[in-house]
């Protein structure tokens, strides 16, 4: 008995049309032990530029291993927490009145 593949991926209709595999690549960066800052971009689906300037401002626990800066993953979450604590979204106001039917 063969085992069944979890996700069919869709076939291709053009060469233009690529196949969505962004899911799997998230799902295997989820139970990597070690992130490095691309990784941590890819899971939040944010330039690395933008988490840069984030890093600049919240400094995170990075660690070298080699030539690359990485963090694990229960230190990445728990620095995006912490983040997330100091910067809480607020949504934007604007000088509009409300309409009334």
């Amino acid at each position: 008995m063969q085992a069944q593949p979890l996700f069919v991926e869709p076939e291709p209709r053009s060469l233009r049309d690529p196949l969505p595999t962004h899911h799997i690549h998230i799902e295997q960066l989820q139970t990597k032990p070690v992130w490095s800052l691309n990784d941590l971009s890819d899971t939040l689906n944010v330039p690395v530029s933008t988490l840069n300037e984030v890093v600049r401002d919240n400094p995170a626990p990075f660690f070298l291993l080699g030539r690359r800066k990485v963090m694990f993953r229960e230190d990445a979450l728990q620095w995006l927490r912490e983040v997330a604590a100091r910067n809480p979204w607020t949504p934007r106001t604007n000088n509009r009145t409300p309409q009334t039917n």
